[in-house]
């Protein structure tokens, strides 16, 4: 089952340079004529500008569950193709990534291109990737019908592959695999980077690139790596998120990596589990000091509270930072602009005084000053000062100027 928006298939075409992006342009334009209910979507900006990583193609990759890679000659190591690979098999039961090859043979395809089925930009590649596409959809186009309308069609897309300059540049060695590696997890860190920083504006966004050792993420890294043992190339994206903070546990990933490639099944068993304890113990042990959680939803946004829903969910977070002697948070929350005059008492007090639960910290979100809506802590004369004065006032919460010792 793929990620449907009203009756459409939404499908990634990456590419890099001249030709690939001749190719996806085609497929783009193709495609809808001859399956109506595909959304095929491509970036205006080459792969490799520092542009190209907006909050859009961000949202792009994560809402698509097909993807299709322009695969040329010049393009075979491109850092960003192959994140981008990584990137739309975040979920390897449900997306599928097809490389369309564009004067390219299957054996010169290496890394981790390799663990996708290629088809090749003819005839009978280009209707392989369509039989896939209409097989995934819910209410597939019967073969025949298929047939029928590609035979007609592919004349089309077939000139204008035609029409794509043939590869002009000179051969060059290929690399070997970890030199691949290397490349390819030194640009998916710099893309951690710059996801960052170009969410931060952004709350909600930015709960989804949440910092790299939150227990969460460890816990859904755990999951992931082990769901489908056969394919190491979530081994890749994973282990670039460690290099610079926990080289040991890169490392780790890396040799679960190598022995996968190197076809020996008890040693990448091995590997793979003792990555998987590795990532468990940081969930559990001593490095995580703190268990926390981002809630917007429930506190006001867009008019709509559900107080009870708030409760339980920080409950949970309480509780199990209790059993594992860590710190509990509520580590981000509020209500932009603060309409609800009485927000401060009403709803956020309210939560943290429930249940008995011992939150170290609460903490809303900033106010931003080129914006005259974007707020979310209040100014002399808004209409929440008053309120929010109770809250400050309440015995039950602490603020930097009652701490008088707290850095000595």
């Amino acid at each position: 089952t793929f990620v449907h928006e009203g009756r459409v298939m939404k499908i990634f075409i990456s590419w890099s340079g001249d030709r690939s992006k001749a190719l996806a342009t085609a497929l783009k334009d193709w495609l809808p004529t001859v399956l109506q209910y595909v959304q095929p979507w491509m970036s205006s900006s080459d792969i490799n500008s520092g542009e190209r990583w907006s909050s859009v193609i961000a949202t792009q990759l994560q809402e698509t569950n097909f993807g299709i890679l322009c695969v040329t000659k010049e393009n075979l190591e491109a850092p960003w193709l192959l994140f981008e690979a990584g990137a739309l098999a975040k979920s390897m039961q449900e997306g599928r990534v097809i490389p369309i090859r564009l004067d390219v043979e299957p054996s010169e395809i290496a890394g981790p291109l390799e663990q996708f089925h290629s088809e090749k930009a003819d005839g009978e590649g280009v209707k392989r990737l369509l039989t896939s596409l209409n097989s995934s959809w819910t209410t597939p186009v019967a073969d025949d019908v298929l047939q029928n309308v590609f035979d007609p069609m592919w004349v089309v897309l077939q000139k204008k592959i035609e029409a794509i300059p043939a590869s002009g540049a000179a051969h060059k060695k290929s690399r070997t695999q970890a030199e691949v590696l290397e490349d390819l997890v030194s640009n998916v860190r710099n893309m951690d980077i710059r996801l960052r920083d170009t969410m931060d504006d952004d709350p909600l966004m930015r709960r989804k690139f949440r910092r790299k050792m939150h227990p969460g993420m460890m816990m859904e890294l755990s999951h992931f790596i082990g769901a489908r043992r056969s394919d190491p190339i979530q081994l890749l994206v994973s282990a670039s998120l460690f290099k610079d903070e926990l080289p040991w546990l890169y490392e780790l990933a890396l040799e679960a990596y190598r022995s996968f490639k190197g076809g020996n099944a008890s040693e990448a068993k091995h590997a793979l589990d003792q990555y998987r304890k590795a990532l468990e113990a940081l969930r559990e042990g001593p490095i995580l000091d703190m268990l926390g959680m981002d809630n917007y939803g429930d506190m006001g946004r867009d008019g709509k509270y559900d107080i009870e829903s708030a409760i339980k969910k920080l409950k949970i977070v309480n509780d199990i930072a209790i059993e594992k002697k860590k710190l509990a948070a509520f580590t981000e929350t509020g209500l932009e602009s603060i309409p609800n005059q009485t927000w401060w008492t009403e709803t956020l007090l309210k939560v943290l005084k429930s249940k008995n639960m011992r939150m170290s910290y609460v903490l809303v979100w900033r106010n931003d000053s080129a914006s005259p809506t974007h707020y979310y802590a209040p100014f002399p004369n808004h209409s929440s000062v008053p309120d929010f004065l109770k809250f400050y006032n309440d015995e039950f919460t602490l603020f930097e100027n009652d701490l008088k010792s707290i850095y000595k």
